[in-house]
């Protein structure tokens, strides 16, 4: 067994694979395009013995599909309940002369150049190899038998809900996803359960919520969030608040069991003094934050660079930015802290540490955005829309640990 821990690797190793080898059984989550391992496949398509892939959240290039729908050895898993998910590379000259990838990465140019991935190369001559090759094969076979052929009209249908999709990317990365050498790219590949709870379902998630005492903490998050939109609303200007509705909103003053949900900042000894004394980057960074509608990363961008000016010996970190943003956006931001930290990162599938802002954007941000509940439309009124008003700070309610 070898261990794949570098693009570079994986890159070699699986166009090694795919020069060495005469047949491929392979089944993957998504594909993408505009890749030289992908150029490398169209070229040997005659090699293709079975080759499964998978469509859920608009994730594999419809290209793909077009490229691949009249192949008779490839088939597609469209998006259905549950989220296929699989990264496995099975290529065989025979029965006792094999080698396999498996692991993290997705046939995708962002998992063979900008990801970080891991995967192991298993072979026939590994211990054990006749055991795991009937295993995969097993395997292989029963992701083929759950799998389709598509239509053009169906490939057409794809590539509409996929522009949607794309679209939606386009607008809050600013206009234009972020390309070029030295960029980090968007990370917009989504793992299962939060992301694809359905608007009643995260409402039933944030109602489960109890504090130490067994209470509901639902009416009191709605509560501080309704206070701080009236805050806003009747002050033009972060600095224009009172001394006290200033330590509301950073969550670093009187009344810390009421305005403490949503991050405590108390200990946070430099963001507090920031707030008392009205610095005025703070308050020029949280203005430019708009009340309502698109913040797209140049905002987010200007808003971060601005921050970061009212601590010139350090201090000025995520969790008091993300404090500020969850407070006046809740639809938009989360505020990340210690004490939601380590499940919400969790459950995003990415480290915890180090955290810095281009991460929190790109990595959680982006990602909650495109997700089934986030999107989903603006209810009528009462506590529905209460909730909708503030469902990305109510994250928060999910994954604070208690």
């Amino acid at each position: 067994m070898k261990v794949l821990t570098t693009a570079e690797t994986l890159t070699n190793t699986l166009r090694s694979l795919m020069d060495k080898y005469h047949q491929y059984r392979w089944s993957v989550a998504w594909a993408s395009v505009g890749f030289d391992l992908y150029d490398k496949l169209l070229e040997k398509r005659d090699r293709i013995k079975k080759a499964i892939i998978g469509t859920h959240f608009y994730q594999t290039h419809p290209d793909v599909l077009k490229s691949l729908c009249d192949h008779p050895k490839v088939r597609f898993v469209p998006a259905t309940s549950g989220v296929f998910h699989p990264k496995i590379y099975l290529f065989e000259n025979s029965p006792k002369d094999w080698a396999c990838i498996v692991g993290s990465p997705n046939f995708t140019r962002a998992a063979y150049s900008d990801n970080v991935e891991v995967a192991v190369m298993l072979d026939s001559s590994s211990v054990g190899a006749d055991a795991q090759h009937r295993d995969l094969s097993n395997v292989l076979n029963r992701h083929w038998e759950s799998a389709t052929r598509l239509t053009r009209p169906q490939i057409d249908a794809y590539r509409a809900q996929w522009r949607k999709a794309h679209v939606h990317l386009k607008k809050i990365a600013g206009g234009k996803v972020q390309e070029g050498k030295g960029r980090r790219q968007p990370h917009t590949e989504i793992p299962p359960s939060l992301f694809t709870l359905s608007w009643d379902d995260f409402v039933s998630r944030v109602r489960e919520e109890r504090d130490g005492r067994g209470n509901s903490t639902l009416k009191v998050r709605l509560d501080v969030l309704a206070d701080a939109r009236t805050y806003f609303t009747k002050r033009r200007s972060f600095s224009a608040m009172t001394d006290t509705q200033r330590q509301h909103v950073a969550g670093c003053g009187p009344d810390p069991d009421r305005w403490g949900w949503f991050g405590g900042m108390g200990g946070a000894g430099y963001f507090t003094r920031a707030i008392n004394s009205n610095n005025r980057h703070i308050s020029n960074a949280l203005d430019s934050i708009p009340m309502k509608g698109l913040v797209t990363t140049e905002v987010f961008n200007q808003y971060v660079k601005t921050f970061v000016k009212a601590f010139p010996n350090g201090g000025g970190g995520v969790g008091g930015a993300t404090r500020l943003l969850s407070i006046k956006r809740p639809d938009v931001f989360v505020c990340l802290n210690s004490a939601n930290r380590s499940g919400l990162c969790r459950e995003f599938g990415i480290s915890q540490l180090p955290m810095d802002f281009d991460r929190y954007w790109q990595e959680i941000i982006q990602r909650i955005q495109d997700s089934v509940w986030w999107r989903s439309p603006r209810p009528s009124g009462g506590e529905a829309l209460a909730i909708w008003q503030g469902r990305t700070a109510l994250l928060d309610a999910l994954f604070y640990g208690w």
